[in-house]
């Protein structure tokens, strides 16, 4: 079977170009590129095939998907290629026979279900919110919906034949049985059994992370037992779990959920000097009281820079120039990644080490947006710079730190793309009422994490050709250059 290459073009078969979106050099440009894919598909014995405007002469936008399979299957037909249509699970088991990157899809699935759960739908709630939704949904978002509804399904099925519960049917089942009860069941706290209906105090940490599952718990106890104090601490700036499915509705709105309820607000920050927290709550403006630094805290200092530059050029007298910078060039060898990033991955060596090198009595951490930097795992680029420098050095993710401190923390790659990171999969959670405010939001608000962490000095770093987060504001602070 040949190689196929398949692409639309926005060009007429006159080689006219959609002027619409383009400039005429604009045109020129687009036009010079179809002729170079299509010259260099016949030299190398590609089989091309495309659609152009001209084809969809006269179809109505809701035509054009059936017109468009319509010309596809006619033209793999007249190449030799023989097509059969597919049934939803005969595409998902080629997909995983093929190992299609499925770790992804499971992770959206899993993702799917436990946010869906959080919110207590079912799948057959599944079902008639995409039904209620179907004019509003993207095509890709609908088929998702069609397979994690599925999944979703079997997996409760599953659970149910083994005898099993998971977390959240764990909540769902309490609740269940709180409400049946009347709270005349027993909790077994720190080995004492008592009921429910004699508790006197709820402690809730974290609230911030609270979702609507746990608020029906939480409800079912109040109800059964109307005497009960309630204690909830949370920082709504630090909610960074939607993914999990938490929900700040209910921090947001915590008296009218708890309608004898009030809040207090502790705005001493003890934990970072002075310039941390006061550029933290610049970051934050707008959405709430910011904190105040403890009395007679040092300044501290916040710093962003571009990373180092590493010379890679084969001259003798560039060389010669740049000697020291031969260990980073060597250093990627050993850490791997991904190729075409040896150079970004080098300064970003170069840069951390230089900070860390004059710190030998401070706790250093490295924090990353994600476990990977350019195929390089975090714990392998550590360990170099460990290597060169022995002293405390740890390293995380932005999302596995909360909670905890250095005296340094170096927010790596706190690039534009990564902070906020705004990821296409997004919308396939569009249905549980994931919007793009509520995820830029959620963004702003793992940044606060991060950069909040340290104690003293605050690094963030960034690749020149990049460009640094938007997140941060050169315009209205003035950051320290390392």
């Amino acid at each position: 079977m040949p190689l196929a290459i398949l692409e639309h073009f926005g060009v007429t078969k006159k080689h006219q170009a959609d002027r619409t979106y383009m400039s005429k050099v604009e045109e020129q440009e687009y036009l010079d590129d179809v002729k170079w894919k299509k010259e260099y598909c016949e030299k190398n014995d590609v089989l091309f095939l495309s659609t152009s405007l001209d084809d969809f002469d006269g179809t109505t936008k809701t035509d054009e998907r059936v017109h468009f399979d319509q010309i596809l299957k006619s033209n793999l037909e007249r190449q030799g290629f023989v097509l059969q249509k597919l049934n939803q699970e005969e595409i998902i088991k080629k997909m995983l026979e093929a190992r299609a990157n499925p770790d992804q899809l499971f992770e959206q699935i899993t993702q799917f279900i436990s946010r869906a759960k959080k919110q207590s739908l079912t799948p057959s709630d599944i079902q008639k919110l995409a039904e209620s939704r179907a004019s509003t949904l993207g095509e890709r978002a609908k088929n998702f919906i069609k397979i994690v509804r599925r999944v979703y399904g079997q997996y409760q099925d599953s659970l149910e034949e083994e005898n099993k519960i998971d977390f959240d049917d764990l909540l769902a089942r309490a609740t269940e049985k709180i409400n049946q009860t009347q709270g005349d069941c027993e909790l077994e706290i720190l080995g004492e059994s008592r009921k429910i209906k004699d508790i006197k105090y709820i402690l809730i940490d974290e609230y911030q992370d609270f979702s609507k599952l746990f608020y029906k718990l939480i409800d079912a106890i109040r109800e059964s037992n109307p005497g009960i104090s309630v204690f909830s601490v949370g920082d709504d700036w630090q909610a960074i779990n939607g993914f999990a499915g938490s929900d700040l509705e209910y921090f947001d709105n915590f008296e009218t959920y708890f309608v004898d309820g009030h809040r207090t607000s502790l705005l001493t920050n003890y934990r970072s000097c002075a310039n941390i927290v006061q550029h933290s709550n610049l970051l934050m403006s707008g959405r709430g009281l910011g904190g105040e630094p403890e009395a007679n805290k040092l300044p501290g200092a916040v710093y962003l820079s571009s990373t180092q530059y590493v010379e890679w050029q084969i001259k003798e007298e560039y060389r010669q120039k740049y000697q020291e910078d031969n260990k980073y060039r060597i250093a990627i060898k050993s850490l791997g990644g991904w190729q075409n990033k040896g150079i970004e991955i080098s300064r970003y060596l170069k840069t951390v080490e230089y900070i860390v090198r004059g710190k030998v009595t401070k706790k250093i951490c490295l924090l990353f947006r994600t476990n990977i930097l350019y195929g390089v795992k975090i714990s392998k680029f550590t360990d170099k710079i460990r290597e060169w420098c022995p002293q405390d050095i740890i390293c995380s993710t932005a999302h596995s730190f909360k909670g905890k401190e250095s005296d340094v923390i170096i927010v790596v790659d706190a690039n534009r793309g990564n902070y906020p990171k705004i990821h296409p999969d997004n919308e396939l959670m569009e249905l549980l009422g994931v919007t793009m405010s509520k995820v830029l939001e959620e963004e702003r608000r793992l940044f606060y994490v991060a950069i909040t962490r340290a104690t003293e000095e605050l690094y963030m770093l960034h690749e020149e050709e990049v460009g640094h987060s938007d997140f941060l504001f050169p315009e209205r602070w003035q950051y320290l250059s390392i």
